[in-house]
């Protein structure tokens, strides 16, 4: 019967020892997990800032992580529709129809892209921008992504001052060749992230934009 006992005894330490192991395991997972979630979300706010983040998020723009973003490079157009605004005294209301929109991303590579933009009614030609690129490839399914870049701008007065221009959707990836056709469910944001003191009061206040979707919900590839 002591020997018995004694069996058991080796058989519930060592069972104890395994589930400790197996709990140290799954800890060590989890720790890892949240820091990967931590540094891709950490990711928008060091390159913008916290408070911006956070005015994107609340205007409605989301904002996605992921260390694998999908190809993006080619030229898109987007039929912008004002879909939010935290403009103050804003004239425009959810809804206005804004001028057609282009955009093209080239030199994609990690979490690194170029931007240029491009307006229709204007015949207006954006400068490029270097931006960042987050999100994550998923072929057949949902491919999320967000690019974020600064725009370095100067007023009528000469006064310089810097705004945002966040894009966010999914990617619909042709299989075959892995080139995006169109972006799903895209949003354009467009924020003020420092007015540099506003002196002339011409600008808006800092975190204060515009978000705006596309009219048929898909902002198509072009080229």
């Amino acid at each position: 019967m002591k020997k018995v006992n004694s069996i058991i005894r080796t058989k519930i330490h060592q069972l104890t020892k395994t589930s400790l192991i197996l709990l140290m395991i799954v800890s060590i997972i989890s720790c890892e997990n949240e820091d990967d979630n931590v540094s891709n979300s950490q990711l928008a706010e060091d390159y913008l800032n916290a408070d911006a983040v956070n005015a994107l998020r609340d205007m409605g723009f989301p904002i996605y992580d992921g260390e694998e973003p999908p190809m993006l490079e080619g030229t898109y157009l987007a039929e912008l529709v004002l879909q939010n605004t935290t403009v103050p005294n804003d004239g425009a209301t959810p809804g206005t129809r804004f001028p057609d929109w282009k955009v093209r991303f080239s030199n994609q590579s990690g979490t690194d892209v170029f931007v240029e933009e491009f307006e229709d009614a204007s015949s207006t030609t954006g400068e490029g921008y270097g931006a960042l690129i987050i999100g994550e490839t998923n072929l057949g399914g949902t491919s999320n992504f967000t690019v974020l870049f600064r725009q370095s701008l100067v007023d009528g007065t000469g006064h310089s001052y810097t705004s945002i221009r966040a894009i966010s959707g999914d990617a619909f990836i042709n299989p075959n060749d892995g080139e995006t056709l169109r972006i799903i469910d895209f949003e354009l944001a467009t924020l003020m992230l420092d007015n540099n003191g506003n002196p002339n009061g011409n600008l808006l206040p800092n975190n204060s934009g515009r978000l705006f979707n596309d009219e048929s919900g898909d902002a198509v590839r072009i080229e």
